[in-house]
């Protein structure tokens, strides 16, 4: 078999997959190995979201938020942000018009159980401190996947043997302007990636590795929530967010266990997807339907 450089195999996938039948030959591969993961239970989480529409939302961006447990707390945190989303959707902070659109949105009886169930506070100031809170730990796992992001596309594209390690591409986002204290003095990003500029300043590289182990289990939430929210502004985004991020997911367990059957393994993280939260939808549970 001829051997193709990293772009021809990629447009070769590109056409195979583009064929409904071997699409479907995939995605059958893709659910079993789903399947069989839900089934033995190896994934670090399992989270079903409500069948209503924003607490879907609530809760999907504080798992991403808060994807690790507290050492004291637990889970505190998470389900804190979580009611200070529901809150602020409900009584409008920012236009002041308090439940009018809310109610106008989902009708009167389902707001105020909403308010009922979930304990929601009207008070603007305790729920500011909230979102502001989550939203800087949100920013900081966006910034660990954009790393992430940028080191998938180099691997995908290079073609040479000596590869960049992830370190410098986390190093290259977090000396951008996203940790102030950080200075490597490098021109730009382009030299942080260059194997002969040392990375001399490893101690302030801590901050950002540790947001990168907080962002590994919700890799897959991420790349899904930019695709549906952050780029396209889907107002429907969040069901399609989790369907994506399944797919994502088993796309990621494939390659694992290719890597365990001793196929050459390009990703030097030491992700492993059986850390990841598998996040389902209660309506529409993953095994009672199709993988996409």
């Amino acid at each position: 078999m001829e051997n193709l450089s990293k772009e021809q195999a990629t447009l070769a996938y590109s056409v195979y997959r583009s064929n409904p039948e071997n699409k479907a030959k995939l995605d059958t591969i893709l659910y079993g190995l789903l399947e069989t993961c839900l089934v033995n239970d190896i994934f670090q989480e399992y989270v079903s979201l409500s069948d209503f529409q924003p607490i879907a939302e609530a809760e999907y961006l504080s798992v991403m938020t808060y994807p690790l447990p507290d050492e004291k707390y637990g889970f505190a945190d998470r389900t804190k942000f979580c009611k200070a989303l529901l809150s602020n959707i409900v009584f409008d902070f920012k236009s002041g018009r308090a439940k009018t659109q809310a109610i106008e949105a989902y009708g009167k009886d389902k707001v105020e159980r909403l308010i009922n169930d979930y304990g929601l506070v009207s008070r603007s100031d305790t729920v500011k401190v909230t979102l502001v809170k989550g939203q800087k730990k949100l920013d900081r796992i966006l910034y660990a996947h954009h790393a992430y992001s940028l080191y998938e596309q180099y691997l995908i594209s290079t073609e040479s043997k000596k590869q960049v390690d992830f370190e410098r591409f986390l190093a290259g986002v977090a000396s951008s302007g996203k940790y102030e204290h950080i200075k490597l003095y490098a021109e730009n990003f382009e030299d942080l990636l260059n194997l002969d500029f040392p990375l001399n300043n490893a101690p302030a590289l801590r901050t950002p590795k540790r947001h990168w182990a907080m962002c590994k289990p919700v890799l897959h939430l991420v790349a899904a929530y930019y695709d549906h929210y952050l780029t396209a502004k889907n107002p429907n985004w969040v069901i399609n967010a989790v369907k994506q991020s399944q797919h994502k997911l088993a796309c990621e367990i494939f390659d694992w266990r290719l890597s365990e059957n001793g196929a050459t393994r390009h990703d030097k993280t030491k992700y492993r997807p059986i850390q990841a939260i598998f996040v389902d939808l209660s309506s529409s549970p993953f095994l009672e339907r199709e993988l996409i």
